[in-house]
């Protein structure tokens, strides 16, 4: 991505406040989206979130929104997470869908987008939500070429997962199985 499209991104999208919120429960799915911090600590202890970006359809008992960060000094990391964790966890591309429980003022919150490059790799995450609101996650792996075409890059399937919201507000996590499982 180019410089440019990150920031007219940016001014393009309007960015709005969510309703108050007492308690966030964060869902971790792999080890991607529960990073450690450089304290150890798991990255969602000092995950906190105000804002959306998107408002999307209720999925029964839940208020749904869309925050997607480009900028990590948007001061929706707290001090503690600048503090503690590592760099890279707070200039990836994160998509979080927060399903916002409007009785007890609860967040429950899941990446279902990121885009990041670590260790030699691109890993991201993409998502759909189908018609009857499953939110269906999809991760990907590409290796680094070696930059002289003799050892091409390669896109390999990850994990995974159907998020599905019951009617009396439960959330159901399940893990597809398939071929090309990245390790």
């Amino acid at each position: 991505m180019d410089k440019g499209w990150d920031e007219d991104a940016r001014k393009e999208t309007k960015i709005y406040q969510l309703p108050i919120i007492n308690n966030i429960n964060y869902i971790g799915l792999s080890n991607v989206d529960t990073d450690k911090c450089e304290n150890g600590q798991l990255f969602s202890k000092y995950f906190k979130i105000s804002k959306y970006r998107y408002r999307l359809p209720n999925i029964n008992k839940y208020q749904c929104y869309y925050w997607c960060n480009y900028d990590s000094k948007n001061n929706e990391y707290s001090n503690l997470a600048k503090n503690n964790c590592d760099w890279c966890i707070l200039n990836s591309f994160y998509g979080y869908l927060v399903l916002y429980d409007v009785k007890i003022r609860t967040a429950n919150v899941v990446a279902i987008y990121f885009d990041i490059y670590r260790d030699g790799y691109n890993h991201s995450r993409n998502f759909y939500i189908d018609k009857n609101y499953n939110i269906n996650l999809a991760d990907f792996l590409q290796e680094a070429d070696d930059g002289d075409g003799s050892h091409p890059s390669k896109v390999r399937i990850g994990e995974r997962h159907i998020i599905s919201v019951l009617k009396n507000g439960t959330i159901q996590v399940r893990k597809v199985m398939g071929k090309n499982r990245l390790k």
